[in-house]
C-alpha cells in the first residue's frame, strides 16, 4: 500500500470514528423518522382535501413534495454512513462513499432543498393574482398555479445549477470523505454564499410584500357593496393568509439561519476538524424538523380557522348576532 492510500485510509478512519459526527448524524436521523409519516401524511391530505384555492394548494403540495425528496435524500445518505462508520472495520478505504451514490442521494438531498427555498416566491406571485383578481377568482383556472409551479421548479433549477456547474459528474483524482457537493466542485465557498444571500433578500421582500397583500385583503373585506361570492373570495384569502403567515415566516427564518451558519463556520473554520465541521453542517440543515414543525403549524391554523368559521355559521342559522366578519353578517341576512 502507498503512503499516500495509508494517508487517505487514515482520514476516512478519522471521519468513522468522530464522536461528534457519529452523534450529528444519529440526532438528524432519528428526526427524520417522525418527519416521514408527518410530512408525508400532509401531502396526501393536501392532494386530497380542498385547504386552499386549487392554486395555492398547488404551491403547497409542490413544497410538501421538496421536503419528503430532501428527506429521503438525506434519510439514505445517513443510514449508509452511520452503517458504515458503526460497522466493525479495520481499513478506512474499505467504507470510502461511493462516488455516484454521493452524486445521486445528494442531489436528492439538494434538489429538495431548492424546491423548498423557492416556495414563498411561488405563493407571493400567487397572493398578489389573488388579491388583484379578487371579484374572478374563486373560479380561476389552475393554469396559472401550473404556470407558478413551473417557475418554481425552474428557479430551483437555476439555484442548483448554481451549485453543480463547475461540479464533476465522473470520478477524478479527488476523493470523497464525506457526501458533499463543494468536494468535486472547483467552485470557491464564497461564491456559494451568492445565491443563498439573493434568496435571503427574497424570502425578506415575501414576506414584506405578503404582509401588504394582508391588509390589502382586509381592507376590501371592509367594503360593503360588494356581492356575497366575491366576500366569500376574500374571506378563502384571510383563511389563506392566516394559514400560509408561518409558513412563509418559517421558511425564511429557516433559510436565513443556513446561510448564516454557512457563512460563520466557513470564518471559523480553521478552529474546526473536517469531521466536526461536517458534523456542524448537517446539525445547522435543519430541514426535517423545519418540515414538521410547518406542517403541525399550518394544521392547527388551519384547525383553528374553520372551529370559528363553524361557529359562525352556526350563530347565524340559530339567528344570533355575528360580530366577526361582514360575510357572515350578509350570510345571516340571506337567511332571514
Amino acid at each position: 500500500m502507498t503512503t499516500v492510500n495509508s494517508t487517505v485510509c487514515e482520514t476516512m478512519l478519522t471521519y468513522s470514528k468522530s464522536v461528534e459526527l457519529r452523534l450529528s448524524l444519529l440526532i438528524n436521523w432519528f428526526i427524520m423518522l417522525p418527519s416521514f409519516p408527518i410530512i408525508g401524511y400532509s401531502f396526501f391530505y393536501c392532494w386530497t382535501r380542498r385547504l386552499f384555492h386549487k392554486n395555492t394548494q398547488l404551491q403547497v403540495i409542490i413544497h410538501l413534495g421538496g421536503l419528503l425528496i430532501h428527506c429521503f435524500g438525506r434519510f439514505s445518505l445517513h443510514t449508509l454512513d452511520l452503517f458504515n462508520y458503526f460497522h466493525p472495520h479495520t481499513d478506512g478505504c474499505d467504507i470510502l462513499p461511493n462516488f455516484y451514490r454521493c452524486l445521486i442521494l445528494r442531489f436528492f438531498y439538494n434538489s429538495g432543498q431548492a424546491l423548498i427555498s423557492m416556495t414563498p416566491l411561488s405563493i407571493i406571485l400567487e397572493r398578489l393574482i389573488a388579491v388583484g383578481y379578487n371579484r374572478a377568482y374563486e373560479n380561476c383556472s389552475i393554469n396559472y398555479g401550473v404556470l407558478l409551479g413551473a417557475l418554481q421548479i425552474a428557479l430551483a433549477i437555476a439555484y442548483l445549477t448554481t451549485r453543480y456547474i463547475h461540479a464533476a459528474f465522473r470520478p477524478a483524482s479527488f476523493t470523497f470523505f464525506y457526501c458533499q457537493t463543494l468536494v468535486s466542485s472547483t467552485i470557491s465557498t464564497n461564491e456559494t454564499y451568492i445565491p443563498l444571500l439573493l434568496i435571503i433578500v427574497s424570502h425578506i421582500v415575501s414576506i414584506l410584500i405578503f404582509r401588504c397583500l394582508e391588509i390589502k385583503n382586509k381592507k376590501l373585506r371592509e367594503v360593503v357593496d360588494i356581492n356575497l361570492s366575491t366576500r366569500y373570495t376574500l374571506d378563502q384569502g384571510r383563511r389563506s393568509f392566516i394559514a400560509l403567515k408561518c409558513f412563509i415566516s418559517y421558511n425564511c427564518l429557516m433559510v436565513s439561519l443556513i446561510t448564516a451558519g454557512l457563512m460563520f463556520l466557513h470564518l471559523v473554520s480553521s478552529h474546526f476538524s473536517k469531521p466536526n465541521y461536517m458534523a456542524i453542517i448537517e446539525m445547522t440543515h435543519a430541514i426535517p424538523l423545519y418540515g414538521m414543525i410547518v406542517c403541525i403549524a399550518v394544521y392547527w391554523k388551519l384547525r383553528t380557522i374553520d372551529g370559528e368559521q363553524r361557529r359562525n355559521i352556526t350563530m347565524a342559522l340559530r339567528g344570533q348576532a355575528v360580530h366577526t366578519d361582514l360575510y357572515f353578517q350578509m350570510f345571516e341576512k340571506q337567511l332571514n
